[in-house]
């Protein structure tokens, strides 16, 4: 099968190279770290197929309290502690579940720790795979890697085996690292120990291809084949895709200027009965809208109001820029100034692009009324926001009104990115510049 034939290869790559002691080639090295304590202490456990309880553990409790917000958890945990005989564990896991959904991973943490020193008994609250799960997956987002291995040893040796939840959590995190190699390792073990992966996995793997930063067109085409090849093989094995699959591969087509087959996979996700989200639509408007496909970007943008979509300023960004780039700065103007009235307000991004799109057709002073503006409406500027209209000034032969603005950005300790620091060494180089700002050009680089 294709998914073995990848991680045996990755598996084998491994163990010849980055479990032997070969120099880190990953800027993190404490994540390589973790993976190699990861699949030391996995490879020398027995293998033990696990029956998945989830099914039953996941389903709502009945009459319980709904969890909207962090302190809604840390209130209901406080009353379930409280209880005697308290309830089964796994009501406590189904809280740490929702609280790891609302991305409040640290908050996961101090529940379990509540949980831990409430000194209930093991017949009481003992953690299951579940609630390990939902603690490596927000220590892994936290980075903490040590902590990971720590809590990953702590149920094996309580007999608590990984399931498929918990290798995908680690294939994600190691993808999301950009170690897929590693992840495909992750991968490979399963299969050894007849876990079969599911739909999670391979979108996760499938994530990292479309993640790799790789330099090159040839190398980044063949991370999407790759990728294409695991959606492919996780129809053989019956698996259905989701929306986050379709909306993975799509945004690894868009990345590669393959638009035309990220809008075949957009028909044909709705074809298999998966209806594209809010997220779906962002993707292929920003890659639309990038490429001067107006035309086809406001159509979709029609679907998404046809269909009462939650349209919210990510999607009007990514318009407003589109009409930018297209040179239509009048609609993209009118777009802006009516999103109070569809009731959003624009935020960082939203003033960046407009002000870059003034700055492009030359209307610079337009441009810096926009940042005055998005200060006296409580959007702070940043440093994005800077190095674009330094840049608009610099291309529209303004260098005096620029370094009024590098000496702002230079107080609010932003710094010049890559292009607005060669804009700047050009300028000196053609002696453009008063050499008394020198000292201050300097502190912007």
């Amino acid at each position: 099968m294709m998914m073995r034939n990848i991680a045996a290869s990755s598996s084998s790559y491994c163990t010849s190279r980055r479990w032997r002691g070969m120099p880190c080639p990953h800027s993190n090295c404490t994540v390589v770290v973790f993976a190699n304590d990861y699949f030391a202490f996995l490879h020398s456990q027995p293998s033990k197929q696990i029956k998945s309880t989830r099914t039953q553990l996941e389903q709502p409790v009945r009459n319980s309290p709904k969890i909207r917000t962090v302190q809604d958890a840390f209130n209901v945990f406080d009353r379930m502690l409280q209880m005697r005989p308290p309830p089964s564990v796994v009501r406590f896991t189904q809280i740490l579940g929702q609280v790891a959904k609302l991305k409040h991973y640290s908050a996961v943490i101090s529940l379990y720790n509540q949980m831990d020193m409430s000194g209930i008994g093991p017949d009481g609250i003992a953690p299951n795979v579940i609630t390990y799960t939902s603690l490596i997956h927000g220590v892994c987002k936290l980075g903490k890697w040590k902590e990971a291995t720590r809590l990953l040893n702590e149920m094996v040796s309580k007999n608590i085996f990984p399931d498929v939840f918990t290798f995908s959590v680690l294939v994600d995190t190691l993808c999301k690292e950009g170690m897929v190699m590693e992840a495909e390792g992750v991968v490979e073990m399963m299969i050894q120990r007849d876990i079969d992966p599911n739909t999670v996995t391979y979108t996760s793997l499938m994530d990292g291809y479309c993640l790799r930063g790789e330099i090159g067109k040839a190398q980044n085409l063949k991370n999407i084949d790759q990728a294409m090849m695991l959606f492919l093989d996780m129809s053989h094995k019956g698996l259905v895709a989701n929306t986050i699959t379709y909306n993975t591969l799509a945004d690894g087509f868009c990345k590669v200027g393959i638009i035309h087959d990220a809008q075949k996979l957009f028909s044909e996700m709705q074809a298999c009965g998966q209806l594209p989200n809010v997220q779906t639509y962002s993707i292929l408007l920003d890659s639309l809208c990038k490429n001067r496909q107006l035309s086809r970007a406001m159509q979709l943008f029609g679907e998404m109001e046809a269909k009462k979509l939650d349209i919210d300023i990510v999607i009007y960004s990514i318009l407003i820029e589109g009409l930018c780039i297209t040179g239509k700065i009048e609609s993209a103007r009118d777009l802006f100034c009516g999103l109070s009235s569809k009731g959003l307000r624009p935020d960082v991004r939203t003033y960046t692009i407009m002000i870059n799109g003034l700055c492009i057709t030359g209307l610079t002073s337009e441009a810096e009324k926009f940042l005055i503006q998005m200060e006296e409406r409580g959007c702070s500027p940043d440093d994005c926001t800077y190095n674009t209209i330094v840049r608009g000034f610099i291309h529209n032969k303004q260098t005096s009104r620029a370094m009024v603005l590098i000496q702002t950005m230079v107080e609010k300790i932003f710094s010049a990115d890559a292009s607005t620091t060669e804009l700047i060494v050009n300028l000196l180089s053609k002696d453009e510049v008063d050499p008394a700002l020198l000292p201050l050009i300097k502190g912007s680089l």
